[in-house]
């Protein structure tokens, strides 16, 4: 009794540890050794792998099919194994039992979020525009961290981002603008606005998002839809410089101030000592360098073959060497344009200046900035404000 028992307990242990090893190599999917040992396979996953090798890395769908089939005969409900038997059906060349079988796997994953992603290249393989624009929607809405992908998969379903726009939700109008921008697509940018326009829609853009298709267009050189943007921006007016008193703040894009960090001059826009208002903009040489200045300006929109006149006020006080800053007009991507001011020499307290300039024919922004030249003389570190 005792060796029988004693049997017994190792047959018992030796199972248990084939057993331990097998559900080992399950996890790790290694379908080598599931083949080798194909009378153990209990669960549906490993002939749902050995479908998927059989598929794809030997190209032999029939027998994959029927490992397939043998996964959900095991597992009915087993979701991964009903697609990639979907898309076996497609490559075999039945066409009308891949589509109801893709048919019914989207009417039951509709809201599920578990197997979106590869519901999404079963929509692809089938064809199935509704679906896939669907899907695609529900990805800008929840899964941000599909799209980038998801992306890759439209582009080329669709062959360019303007055929995709009209697909949209408008719900998703606001987060499509900033992909549309990434993917460097001003044409899609573009359909996606008018669309928008053309449907009184255009409130579903944000006001971030919208600073941000201003600089787009500007930076990309589309100047006549960034002026529509900022137009639209400002409520449909026009300012010429925008927050010329500094009163607002500082918008950072194209269209509003704009500064550029440098470790040799101070630019903020401050309180309390203004000439009108309450703010100001304070630039403080720091006397550290011959700095080459350009660091504040702003992109103006303008009206080709205009006459206007600038008009501004300053406080300078005491400052070194002889090339003092200046505020230089000149024309944004086109020529004609180059104007500048005297220095802006110490004043006693505010002074004002102006300049009037026509605008040339073909210039439809302009670029109005504080600037400095560098010094040729020895004592050439500027400093002061």
């Amino acid at each position: 009794m005792r060796f029988f028992f004693r049997l017994s307990c190792s047959v018992f242990c030796l199972c248990l540890l084939f057993f331990s090893l097998y559900t080992y190599k399950l996890a790790i999917k290694d379908v080598q050794f599931t083949e080798r040992y194909n009378f153990l396979n209990l669960w549906a996953e490993p002939w749902f792998w050995q479908g998927k090798v059989l598929l794809y890395a030997r190209l032999d769908p029939a027998n994959a099919k029927n490992h397939l089939q043998k996964a959900l005969d095991i597992r009915p409900d087993y979701i991964p194994a009903l697609i990639e038997l979907t898309r076996t059906e497609l490559y075999l060349g039945n066409e009308e039992l891949a589509k109801k079988l893709g048919n019914f796997l989207f009417s039951i994953l509709r809201d599920v979020t578990t197997w979106k992603w590869d519901e999404f290249l079963l929509a692809y393989d089938l064809k199935a525009d509704k679906e896939l624009i669907r899907i695609y929607n529900f990805f800008l809405e929840n899964m941000h961290h599909r799209l980038s992908d998801a992306d890759l998969v439209m582009i080329q379903y669709f062959g360019n981002w303007p055929s995709g726009v009209q697909h949209i939700n408008f719900s998703n109008a606001d987060i499509f603008a900033r992909i549309l921008m990434s993917e460097k697509s001003p044409e899609g940018l573009f359909a996606l606005w008018d669309r928008l326009k053309n449907t009184h829609r255009l409130n579903m853009i944000s006001k971030k998002t919208l600073g941000r298709m201003i600089s787009f267009a500007v930076w990309q050189r589309y100047f006549d839809k960034a002026k529509e943007f900022w137009k639209y921006f400002l409520g449909g007016t026009d300012v010429g410089i925008y927050n010329g008193g500094f009163e607002k703040e500082l918008l950072n894009h194209p269209f509003g101030w704009q500064i550029r960090k440098t470790s040799n001059a101070i630019v903020r826009r401050i309180s309390g000592r203004s000439f009108s208002g309450r703010y100001c903009m304070e630039v403080r040489f720091l006397g550290r360098t011959n700095i080459k200045f350009s660091h504040l300006f702003q992109i103006v929109p303008v009206e080709p073959g205009k006459k206007y006149e600038l008009y501004f006020t300053y406080n300078a006080g005491d400052m070194t060497t002889d090339k003092k800053p200046y505020i230089a007009v000149r024309g944004y991507g086109c020529r004609g344009l180059n104007l500048t001011t005297d220095y802006l020499s110490s004043s006693s307290g505010w002074a004002e200046k102006s300049m009037e300039f026509s605008v040339p024919d073909d210039c439809k922004l302009i670029l109005v900035r504080l600037e400095r030249r560098e010094s040729l003389k020895f004592d050439n570190k500027i400093q002061g404000q």
